[in-house]
């Protein structure tokens, strides 16, 4: 949507100017899209990773054979953590990630109040291998949405949920991911596949300050006038919030 094209590229900007020191970088779903309705991204190749779901069951053989097993449809809409390893190692082909880089990842509805190298900052000092919302207390559907050899080595009593639209992780957390992807067939649910690994494998977690949270949850949805509306009641503080989701 044009909105999340324009915070795309303001993204972009502030990446460059604020950190100079990280790469920033969209990651597209082009799955399904003729050219015309493909997001149309005005930066350096370097910057844009696309792919379709194919691309992703060809790197990560266990979604293609997850479809014999569940009735719902294997996709990206539900599967975003092979995406993201492969949008990390098309980063690794255009700059060098150091072993202590971390791999920030905003979902495209997600809108900031403030600047996105000011909300990054707050969380400057935080050595955790994964960041994100924290547990999810709601109600949730999806817990035996996952390959075998991931059901088999987390009991459903250990795992757990959390709000994905904005996280972070670290590259050793990273690695692991993909070498349990690709080499032992994990895979699960997004988002209860990487906050069950962390909690169960010895790395660490930890979740955002509840003051860096505007209005954040998986069903909300403003518009233009009512995000506008958020930021000005929380721009007094003087703290960046993520904020979900910005439809327009």
């Amino acid at each position: 949507m044009p909105g999340m094209l324009l915070r795309m590229h303001r993204f972009a900007s502030e990446v460059s100017s604020g950190m100079p020191f990280a790469h920033f970088l969209v990651s597209a779903d082009d799955t399904g899209l003729a050219p015309e309705h493909q997001a149309q991204l005005d930066l350096p190749p370097s910057s844009v990773h696309r792919y379709v779901w194919d691309d992703v069951k060809e790197q990560y053989r266990v979604l293609r054979v997850l479809p014999g097993k569940f009735n719902q449809k294997v996709s990206a809409r539900y599967f975003h953590m092979e995406p993201i390893l492969l949008a990390v190692a098309f980063a690794e082909k255009h700059t060098d990630l150091a072993n202590d880089a971390l791999v920030w990842v905003f979902e495209d509805d997600v809108f900031i109040c403030g600047t996105l190298s000011g909300f990054v900052s707050q969380y400057a000092e935080d050595a955790s291998d994964f960041l994100g919302y924290g547990r999810y207390k709601g109600s949730w559907v999806f817990w035996y949405w996952g390959s075998g050899p991931f059901l088999r080595r987390y009991a459903k009593v250990n795992r757990t949920v959390e709000l994905e639209h904005v996280q972070r992780f670290s590259m050793r957390f990273v690695r692991h991911m993909a070498s349990l992807c690709r080499e032992q067939n994990f895979t699960a649910e997004s988002e209860m596949f990487a906050p069950t690994v962390c909690q169960s494998e010895g790395f660490r977690c930890s979740s955002f300050d509840r003051r860096h949270l505007g209005v954040y949850m998986w069903n909300t949805r403003l518009n233009q006038t009512a995000a506008g509306a958020s930021c000005a009641r929380t721009n007094s503080s003087g703290l960046s919030t993520i904020n979900h989701a910005g439809k327009f």
